[in-house]
């Protein structure tokens, strides 16, 4: 089986940007274990006083790190020194790069829906960007012969709840 794991970026807020996407990135199931692995590894050489699955590996984080409004949600890498923060980066690329990921992304110029669908609300947006990033994933689990399944990070009343979907089907 196929696990993918989705995320949005991009707002219809004015002055959010002229794009939206959506990137997903999966990999085979197998692979679970020893990706989870070499991530808490990673995490653990930084991170030796926190709880790891409170180091979560947000690019937020990573780009604001040293900002003082940093500290609710913690942000474990607000604790880092700058040269703790680029070797941190470099051995999560590295990390990446040798990992069995495969990645698939939609974009839509927000311009571009407007004037070709008349699409302006953000649930409108989003549901453009997730059909189209499903017939991807669909794609490519046929392609594998087997099944896949999504999970998505949704926001209700203020928390965030991990959502399961099963996508594609051989």
């Amino acid at each position: 089986m196929l696990s993918f794991y989705a995320d949005e970026s991009g707002s219809m807020g004015r002055g959010q940007g002229d794009w939206v996407a959506l990137l997903a990135i999966g990999f085979h199931d197998d692979n679970w274990k020893s990706l989870k692995d070499s991530a808490d590894a990673l995490k653990r050489r930084y991170f030796h006083n926190w709880n790891l699955d409170e180091v979560e590996i947000k690019s937020v984080y990573l780009r604001r790190w040293n900002r003082p409004d940093q500290t609710w949600p913690p942000n474990a890498f607000a604790t880092l020194q700058a040269g703790q923060m680029d070797r941190f980066g470099r051995e999560l690329y590295e990390l990446i790069d040798a990992a069995p990921f495969e990645w698939s992304a939609v974009a839509f110029s927000k311009a571009y829906l407007l004037s070709h669908y008349g699409i302006t609300k953000p649930r409108d947006v989003f549901f453009r960007l997730y059909m189209s990033l499903l017939e991807q994933l669909h794609g490519w689990a046929n392609h594998e012969r087997t099944y896949g399944r999504l999970f998505l990070d949704q926001q209700h009343q203020g928390r965030t709840v991990t959502k399961s979907h099963v996508i594609a089907v051989k």
